[in-house]
């Protein structure tokens, strides 16, 4: 991996990844890209010790792991780019004042922190149509899809049956670059996305994807995907089948919107390329979503 050694995720260092934290190395390389005519671009802004660039990681319990293992006594600072809470328990005083909040994922993060009504909204990954374009993977074209959980222990032909899809494409992936894009290119080569994997949905989001949340007997952080959901206007509601899917999404999709990603941007903790800034000011002066007619080349 190539990202600072200030940038944490789950699983970071291990051979196996999960896709939605792994997305981390992804918005580094994105965020760091220099222009060749302003050296100041791609530097860090803040005097951080620990970065998250994406996640479900704002908790008592992750920020003292943060501050028991990072380097140096002293002025700890933790930045939070876009992360979420993991549920409505409030933060302790002691360990919140090590935290810088650079926007959260969504509302109810913001609410539970306490943070204005203005801060910036969104998850980090839907800011991937900005940094990647996807590639068309014939092998999940107009398929519906099932991505589970990363943790999820059905096996393939049980997920097939429980949820009538297609596929199965699963997050769990290997520690290189190369399995990022591979993982996008199928996931939005997709006709029809069923996520229980939180970020399944995001990109698919991002993408323009059709996707319903799946629900496989067990839901992952249940807050985690109310606040995603709150985020862009869509109610939050899980299903167990595609058919039901794709009902729920016909039903709901007309008041989706995206959350103003250029304000998210804004506030990242790595000052961004004046072009990464021109292409998400693009990709919300339309609708917010990126038809995948336009992103599959």
């Amino acid at each position: 991996m190539n990202s600072d050694s200030r940038i944490t995720y789950w699983l970071k260092g291990h051979a196996i990844q999960n896709f939605g934290d792994m997305l981390s190395e992804k918005l580094f390389d994105g965020l760091k890209r220099r222009s060749l005519v302003n050296w100041m671009q791609g530097r860090m802004i803040g005097d951080y010790d620990v970065v998250h660039l994406i996640g479900s990681c704002i908790s008592n319990y992750h920020i003292a792991k943060d501050l028991e293992y990072v380097r140096g006594a002293g002025g700890k600072r933790i930045a939070f780019w876009g992360c979420g809470l993991r549920s409505n328990e409030p933060l302790r005083p002691d360990l919140m004042a090590h935290c810088m909040f650079l926007g959260v994922r969504g509302p109810l993060t913001r609410d539970v922190l306490g943070l204005p009504k203005n801060v910036a909204l969104g998850d980090p990954g839907l800011l991937m149509p900005s940094v990647y374009t996807p590639t068309l993977c014939e092998a999940f074209a107009d398929k519906t899809i099932c991505v589970p959980h990363f943790l999820e222990i059905k096996s393939d032909d049980d997920l097939l049956a429980m949820s009538r899809c297609q596929m199965i494409l699963r997050p769990n992936l290997s520690s290189s670059q190369e399995s990022i894009p591979r993982f996008i290119d199928a996931l939005v080569s997709a006709r029809f996305i069923l996520a229980g994997a939180l970020h399944a949905a995001i990109v698919a989001c991002a993408y323009g994807r059709p996707f319903a949340y799946f629900d496989s007997g067990y839901i992952d952080v249940p807050f985690k995907w109310a606040d995603f959901a709150a985020s862009i206007a869509m109610p939050c509601r899980f299903v167990k089948t595609v058919e039901e899917g794709a009902y729920v999404f016909q039903r709901q999709s007309d008041g989706c919107r995206m959350p103003p990603l250029a304000d998210l941007l804004a506030c990242a903790p790595f000052r961004p390329s004046k072009l990464l800034l021109r292409r998400v000011a693009a990709m919300n002066s339309g609708s917010g979503t990126s038809a995948i007619t336009s992103a599959i080349s």
